[in-house]
């Protein structure tokens, strides 16, 4: 938890995390490399540097590298209205702020390989339910709340490329979207109002469709 001179934590990043840890169920050996350019070039690049390693070095097959889209506020059905700040887990006058949104953002992805049987293994085990795939909702332990939930969607392999010229490599590309209620742990803020309890959920304004709901105490 976040306390007084910390940078905030926010439930992005642990978002992410459980979409490649599904990845890497399916795929034991495979790395990860955060690239913004997303090309087998800077993700190679980027991978070696993160790691410390030579040019020479062996190519890090299987790789995937990913980058994420900024946030943003679903396209159908919920308002931008839908944001919460709140205060709970009191310590003595002072209590934790939380800020919650309901938004998404695309995790784009960029799989690399060298052998073409394991580039039909991805993407077999992505498209298959029973791979990586299976199950589309997030679950995301947060000391002194509890469980979170977050929902994802994998949508269709985008396109498939391979060069030979140099190193011979394979590539896919794709994105899976994540959405759901984010939230910011903030610091601890001397003179916050005290809740106890907080019963809520978000809904759409049209529908009443019931996106989410959790509560504090």
């Amino acid at each position: 938890m976040s306390q007084s001179g910390e940078s905030p934590v926010t439930t992005i990043a642990l978002s992410i995390k459980h979409v490649l840890d599904k990845f890497r169920e399916s795929l034991p050996q495979l790395k990860f490399v955060y690239d913004e350019t997303l090309t087998y070039e800077t993700a190679v690049a980027k991978f070696r540097r993160d790691n410390n390693l030579s040019n020479t070095s062996s190519l890090p097959f299987p790789l995937l590298a990913i980058r994420r889209s900024v946030l943003r506020f679903p396209q159908e059905g919920m308002s931008r209205r839908s944001v919460t700040h709140r205060g709970s887990q009191v310590v003595g006058d002072t209590a934790i702020t939380y800020k919650f949104i309901f938004a998404e953002f695309d995790l784009e992805f960029l799989f690399l390989h060298n052998q073409t049987f394991e580039t039909e293994v991805f993407e077999i085990n992505y498209l298959s339910e029973l791979g990586i795939s299976s199950g589309h909702e997030i679950e995301i332990e947060i000391p002194e709340i509890g469980v979170w939930k977050n929902f994802c969607h994998f949508t269709e392999l985008q396109n498939k490329e391979f060069n030979d010229i140099s190193n011979f490599f394979q590539s896919v590309a794709g994105s899976v979207i994540i959405k759901g209620t984010f939230l910011i742990l903030d610091a601890r803020h001397a003179g916050a109002s005290v809740i106890k309890e907080i019963n809520t959920s978000i809904k759409d304004l049209n529908t009443q469709v019931l996106y989410t709901e959790f509560k504090i105490e």
